[in-house]
C-alpha cells in the first residue's frame, strides 16, 4: 500500500477501520470471493484457488473500503468515523486449462452480411490436443428484431471428426454461421466447443462468444418495379422513382422501442470517467426509453442531441442518421470518424447497439455519451457496448484534437469543399489526415490525383472480447 506521495504505507498503522475484498468475476459477472483482509493482514499473500473456474479470460477484481477512526471534539462529543468512497482496482487475468489441453480464443468475429447471413470464420487454436464443435449449442443473446435463430456448424463436430492441433503450434477450426433471418444491427451469443487431450482422456467442454453484424438486403419489390418502370419510361423517371422509394421505405427511423441513454463523461488519462467513477450503467438510465410508433421517425430527441435520418445523395441503399449537436464534434461506434463539413456523428437506421461521443475541442471535462441499446437486450450486450465505448473514445478524441491543429489553414479547407458527391464520406472541413500517423499513407497515395478527395476514414478498432461484467441495474 502506498499513500498520494508514493511511499509505502505500513497497513498496521492505519487508524479507523480497513478491509480488502479480493474475488474473482468470471464473464458472467457473478463475483466469486477469495478472501477479506484487513488492516494487520492487508499484506498477507492469497491463494487463488482455480478449481470450478472455466478457463479463458477472468477478472481479478480488488475493493478497498476505508472508515475513518472516531474523532473527540473539544467539548469530549465522539464523532463517528466517516465511510470514504470504496477504491475498486480490476486486473485481467487468464485461465489457462489444464495440461494437455488446447487453448482457445474466446471470442470469433463473423464479420457482417447483406441478407440472410452466412458467414465464415476461424476459432484460433493452440496445441496441444483435439477440440471440436458441440452441434445445435448456438446461443443467441442479442439480435435484430427480425433474426430468430441462427446456428454454427463446422465440419469437426464430433470426437471422430475432432481438429487435432500438435504441442505448440496454432492452428484456426472453421467455423460456419447461417440463418433464415435477415435484420439490421448486431447478432451476438455464445457456443459451445469440446476438447480433450490427443492421447485421450476426459472431455471439457467451454462456451466461446460470437458476433455479426447483419443488415437486410435490397427490397427485391423495390428493384424489379424499379426496373420495369425504367425500361417502359427511359432513365429519368426511374431515377426518380428510385429516390422516392428510398425516401418512402429506406430513409426512416424504424418504428419500436429503444433504450437511449445520454451519459455526461469525463475523458481522464484515457479513460472514460462518469461523476468521477468508472462509466457503469445506473438504476435510472433504464427510464431512458424512447418509443418510435406507426411508419418510423425521421427525427429523434436523446439528450442534448436531435437524431435526424437522412436519405443520402444515392438513391440505392439505405439512409443514414446524422446526430445533429451544435457546433460540438461528433464519434460513433459505427463511424470513428466525424461526417461532413459540421464534424457530425453518423449512425445506421437501426440505433440498437451503437453509441455516440459529443465534445468540444479543448473540452474533456464535457462529454455527452448517448448509448443506444434494445430494452430487451441482454445485461452481457449492454455491458458490452459501455466496454466498447470506453475502450475506443479516449482514442478517437485525442486523434480529433491532435488533428484539429490544421483544420484552419487555406489548403484543408479547400480540401474539404471539394466533398463526395453521394454525401457519405466526403467534405469534412472540421478535420484532416495530415496529422494522423494511421492515416498518412493513405494521404501520400491521393496527394498526386488531379482530383480531391475526401479524407479516408479510419477502420474501427476490432471488438474487444473483454467481458468483466457488472451490476446489471435493469434487471428486475
Amino acid at each position: 500500500m502506498i499513500n498520494s506521495a508514493g511511499d509505502a504505507v505500513d497497513p498496521s498503522t492505519l487508524l479507523g477501520e480497513v478491509a480488502l475484498d479480493v474475488s474473482i468475476l468470471g464473464e458472467d459477472g457473478d463475483p466469486r470471493s477469495l478472501a477479506t483482509l484487513g488492516a494487520d493482514t492487508l499484506n498477507d499473500a492469497v491463494e487463488l484457488d482455480t478449481e470450478g473456474l472455466e478457463p479463458g479470460k477472468q477478472t481479478l477484481r480488488m475493493r478497498l473500503n476505508v472508515t475513518t477512526a472516531d474523532a473527540v471534539l473539544n467539548s469530549g462529543e465522539s464523532v463517528s468515523g466517516t465511510e470514504l468512497t470504496p477504491q475498486v482496482v480490476d486486473v485481467p487475468l487468464v485461465i489457462e486449462p489444464p495440461l494437455g489441453y488446447p487453448s482457445l480464443d474466446g471470442m470469433v468475429d463473423f464479420g457482417a452480411a447483406e441478407g440472410p447471413p452466412a458467414l465464415s470464420a476461424t476459432l484460433k487454436v493452440k496445441g496441444p490436443g483435439c477440440l471440436w464443435l458441440v452441434p445445435n449449442s448456438a446461443v443467441v443473446e442479442a439480435s435484430p428484431v427480425e433474426v430468430t435463430q441462427a446456428s454454427i456448424s463446422s465440419a469437426n463436430s464430433t470426437p471422430d471428426s475432432c481438429f487435432s492441433v500438435s504441442d505448440g503450434l496454432d492452428a484456426e477450426l472453421p467455423l460456419l454461421l447461417t440463418s433464415d433471418d435477415a435484420g439490421n444491427g448486431a447478432l451476438q451469443g455464445t457456443f459451445d466447443v469440446s476438447m480433450m487431450p490427443l492421447e485421450g482422456g476426459e472431455t471439457q467442454t467451454l462456451p466461446v462468444r460470437f458476433t455479426a453484424e447483419l443488415s437486410k438486403d435490397l427490397n427485391p419489390t423495390s428493384f424489379w418495379l424499379t426496373l420495369v418502370i425504367a425500361a417502359l419510361f427511359g432513365p429519368g423517371i426511374p431515377i426518380l422513382l428510385a429516390y422516392l422509394l428510398k425516401f418512402l421505405l429506406a430513409s426512416k427511423i424504424p418504428p419500436g422501442g429503444l433504450l437511449a441513454v445520454s451519459m455526461d463523461v469525463e475523458v481522464h488519462d484515457g479513460s472514460v470517467l462518469r461523476d468521477g467513477r468508472r462509466l457503469a450503467w445506473r438504476a435510472e438510465d433504464a427510464r431512458e426509453f424512447k418509443s418510435v410508433t406507426g411508419g418510423g421517425t425521421r427525427r429523434l430527441e436523446v439528450g442534448g442531441a436531435v437524431l435526424v435520418a437522412r436519405m443520402g445523395a444515392s438513391p440505392f441503399g439505405s439512409g443514414y442518421v446524422l446526430v445533429e449537436a451544435g457546433d460540438r464534434i461528433g464519434v460513433s461506434k459505427h463511424k470513428p470518424m466525424p461526417h461532413g463539413r459540421r464534424r457530425q456523428a453518423l449512425l445506421p437506421l437501426a440505433l440498437t447497439g451503437q453509441w455516440v461521443a459529443l465534445f468540444t475541442p479543448g473540452d474533456r471535462q464535457h462529454v455527452e455519451l448517448l448509448v443506444l441499446t434494445a430494452p430487451g437486450a441482454r445485461p452481457e450486450a449492454r455491458d458490452a457496448l459501455l466496454e466498447d465505448a470506453e475502450r475506443r473514445v479516449p482514442a478517437l478524441i485525442d486523434e480529433l484534437v491532435e488533428d484539429a491543429g490544421d483544420t484552419d489553414t487555406p489548403g484543408n479547407a479547400t480540401a474539404a469543399a471539394a466533398g463526395d458527391p453521394f454525401g457519405l464520406d466526403g467534405g469534412s472541413a472540421g478535420w484532416t489526415p495530415s496529422a494522423s500517423p494511421r492515416l498518412t499513407e493513405i494521404k501520400r497515395a491521393t496527394s498526386d490525383r488531379p482530383s480531391k478527395q475526401s479524407p479516408p476514414m479510419a477502420p474501427p478498432p476490432q471488438a474487444s472480447d473483454d467481458q468483466s461484467g457488472s451490476w446489471d441495474p435493469f434487471a428486475n
